[in-house]
């Protein structure tokens, strides 16, 4: 049988078909990525605007090159270790890390204000709660003379959790000046890290005294008589690997956990004079987080809480050195057996 040729105005007209339709779906993808796009910013911006909308200051804007910044930066540390560790460029900076996929950018913002706010003491200018808790995001996030904001959000290698940074300009966080006409922050950057990592930030505060064992051991301890647990003992061997790691991370004093065989507690604070009682006191200041019932933490982490009074846990040591060429202080202090498993209480 002879094979018909079709004509050729109509395989044109099929090609542009197949054209038209190949095109539509590039319009389509480009439409949807550019609509994630404006969903974020518009989540980002709205966020802040809300909370500067409550003390009275004039609304932020999209900046796109605060946004560009902010990505290259979220996709530089997503890509690698996710660590917490500030890139340090002309703009101010608030960090956000969340175990697993699905943040929004509204609870990244609500992870800077809600607990925050609560923490800051307009008449003396500083976070409240003695050593427990920084307040540095939210002033941030409501600096009057701040104006421009551009936020990103990444998923970190291997989907092991959620990367934020929003960058400010001008920046805020002078020490001295008042985030607004309510409102000092004690450190210039600000950290949050969520479950499962156990990381605080706090300002600066005067050294304490005392026997430099007994400074890790005693809050530790009496919290754990006040739930019935038995007292940790000190260990050699698990304050040695504490030195290690502190001496290893004086450098640069990065927020990064040692992933080795025990549990693990850091604790940053600028500047220093920091004493072992205040690091312990700011992770203890996380017991009212904690909801034995639904075992999960509520309005902010307390994973630093639950491994202190992990009942299988026994022996703890732990460490601090001055770090960053002076400006800072790096704690940790490491658990023996581990605690924090998923799906277990800690007591």
């Amino acid at each position: 049988m002879a094979s018909r040729r079709l004509p050729f105005a109509a395989v044109a007209a099929v090609l542009l078909l197949l054209l038209g339709v190949l095109h539509g779906a590039a319009d389509a993808k480009s439409s949807s990525s550019s609509g994630k796009m404006k969903s974020l910013a518009s989540g980002f911006l709205d966020a802040h605007n809300a909370a500067r909308r409550q003390v009275g200051v004039s609304p932020l804007r999209w900046d796109e090159r605060l946004a560009s910044y902010a990505a290259r930066y979220a996709a530089k540390r997503s890509g690698g270790d996710c660590a917490l560790v500030h890139s340090h460029g002309p703009y101010g900076e608030n960090l956000f890390h969340g175990s697993g996929v699905g943040w929004k950018p509204e609870d990244v913002v609500a992870a800077w204000v809600s607990r925050e706010r609560a923490l800051y003491d307009a008449a003396s200018n500083s976070c409240r709660g003695g050593n427990a808790a920084a307040c540095g995001h939210y002033t941030q996030v409501v600096w009057r003379r701040t104006t421009a904001v551009g936020c990103a959000l990444a998923t970190c290698a291997g989907g092991r959790g959620t990367y934020g940074v929003c960058s400010y300009n001008p920046p805020g966080n002078y020490v001295g000046v008042r985030p607004a006409h309510i409102a000092i922050v004690l450190i210039l950057l600000s950290i949050v890290i969520l479950l499962p990592g156990n990381v605080v930030v706090v300002g600066a505060y005067p050294r304490g005294g005392g026997d430099y064992r007994m400074q890790f051991l005693g809050q530790q301890n009496a919290a754990r008589a006040a739930m019935g647990l038995p007292p940790l003992v000190w260990d050699e061997r698990v304050a040695g690997y504490a030195r290690w790691y502190a001496e290893s991370r004086r450098g640069d004093c990065a927020l990064v956990h040692s992933s080795g065989p025990y549990g693990e507690n850091l604790f940053w604070g600028s500047g220093t004079g920091w004493s072992p009682a205040q690091a312990v006191g700011a992770w203890l200041a996380e017991q009212p987080r904690y909801n034995y019932w639904s075992n999960s933490c509520y309005g902010g982490m307390c994973g630093h809480y639950t491994q202190i009074m992990w009942r299988a846990t026994r022996r703890v040591g732990c460490a601090m050195v001055t770090c960053y060429n002076g400006r800072g202080t790096f704690i940790t202090c490491n658990y023996d057996p581990p605690g924090n498993y998923v799906g277990m209480r800690p007591y």
